[in-house]
C-alpha cells in the first residue's frame, strides 16, 4: 500500500500548479495531471514513451550542369614604362661632380659649408674641429 505522506505530497504539487496557473493569466495554464495510480513503491516513476519523431529527409541540391566549353582567361600584356619618366640611374660621372662641388664649398678660414648635413651634422663636425684646432695650440 502507498503511504499517505506520498498521496499528500503528489496533491499538494497538483494544487500549487493550478494555484501558479491561476496567479497568472498572461501565461498559458498548464493541464492538470492525476496523480499516478497506486504502484508497489512510492519511488518508482513513470517512463515517458515518445508519441512521435519527426524525420529529416534531405533534399538533393540539383547539380550544376558543366559548360561544354571553359571560359578562356584573359591574357597579360606587358606595358613598359612610359619613357618619357626614365628612371634615375647613378653613374660615376654624377658623383664626381658631388665631389668637386663640397671640396669648391670649402672657405678660406678651413670651414667646410655644410648646407647638405643639417644642422646637427654641422654642431658635430663644427665642434670636432674647434676641438682639434684647440689641441694643436
Amino acid at each position: 500500500t502507498p503511504e499517505p505522506a506520498a498521496e499528500a505530497e503528489v496533491a499538494a504539487a497538483s494544487e500549487a500548479v493550478v494555484e501558479v496557473a491561476a496567479a497568472q493569466p498572461e501565461t498559458q495554464a498548464l493541464p492538470v495531471v492525476d496523480p499516478p495510480a497506486a504502484t508497489a513503491t512510492p519511488t518508482e516513476t513513470p517512463t515517458a514513451t515518445p508519441t512521435a519523431t519527426a524525420t529529416a529527409t534531405p533534399t538533393a541540391k540539383p547539380s550544376p550542369t558543366p559548360t561544354d566549353t571553359p571560359t578562356p582567361l584573359p591574357t597579360a600584356t606587358w606595358t613598359p614604362f612610359p619613357s618619357a619618366t626614365p628612371m634615375p640611374v647613378f653613374s660615376v660621372e654624377k658623383a664626381q661632380t658631388e665631389a668637386v662641388t663640397i671640396a669648391r664649398s670649402v672657405d678660406e678660414r678651413g670651414f667646410v659649408v655644410l648646407s647638405g648635413f643639417g644642422f646637427l651634422g654641422a654642431l658635430v663636425f663644427g665642434g670636432s674641429w674647434v676641438w682639434l684646432r684647440l689641441r694643436r695650440h
